[in-house]
């Protein structure tokens, strides 16, 4: 039987992987050493991205950046041809508005069942803002289907004559809008009023529950004749 060893150029000096090469052939005649720099698709961590530096091609366990140094992601590789606003579904139109983002217009998707506050990872890459590790998962509206966010970036955000400084945008590849506000950047606010244009009175949320008070007796210590 043929056995094949893949052993990394990288992760040994010259001289050291030719003496394992001829401690390996004596000892086995029949292995196939493979360079694995000459087959790159098939390297396992060609997509992988680091969780140390931010950068695709290797993992984290075998990282040589400072890890105090974890604060911008590079955008130099980034294929910027194919980066793209989100279009969103025009089902969702009513609850969309226009907004700036560090002085970009993008579309807004005021997203009342979103704890935290998104926006397509693409934008941020494209403009090259500043961008923090983070690695949260993110359950959807079905909890099957999750997501893990690809860091996130402090933006100012401009709204008919408001303006939010430091909002927290985290990232997220594929989303619905250019941004998703929610609880966190809605809650600043008393009450926020989406039009519909429905025919039924206003549908009000109160997040407190119904009492139940019985009525008090007028004349509760008469008794009848």
């Amino acid at each position: 039987m043929n056995l094949v060893l893949c052993i990394h150029p990288f992760l040994l000096t010259f001289q050291t992987l030719a003496n394992l090469t001829l401690i390996w052939l004596r000892q086995y005649p029949n292995v196939s050493f493979v360079d694995i720099t000459n087959t790159h698709a098939q390297c396992p961590a060609r997509e992988a991205l680091c969780r140390n530096c931010n950068k695709v091609g290797h993992f984290q366990q075998v990282c040589k950046s400072n890890q105090s140094d974890k604060r911008v992601v590079s955008c130099t590789k980034l294929q910027l041809s194919t980066v793209c606003t989100a279009s969103f579904p025009t089902s969702l139109s009513k609850a969309v508005v226009q907004i700036t983002v560090n002085g970009i217009s993008l579309n807004a998707l005021i997203d009342t069942g979103s704890s935290d506050s998104y926006i397509c990872s693409n934008i941020a890459y494209k403009h090259c803002w500043h961008i923090y590790p983070s690695n949260f998962v993110i359950s959807m509206a079905s909890t099957t289907y999750i997501s893990v966010t690809q860091g996130y970036c402090l933006g100012t955000v401009d709204y008919r004559g408001n303006r939010y400084s430091s909002v927290k945008l985290s990232l997220l590849p594929n989303l619905c809008s250019d941004v998703l506000p929610g609880h966190d950047f809605l809650k600043q606010h008393q009450h926020i009023l989406i039009s519909f244009g429905g025919s039924q009175p206003p549908f009000s949320l109160c997040s407190q529950t119904a009492a139940y008070v019985e009525p008090p007796k007028l004349f509760g210590n008469l008794s009848p004749l």
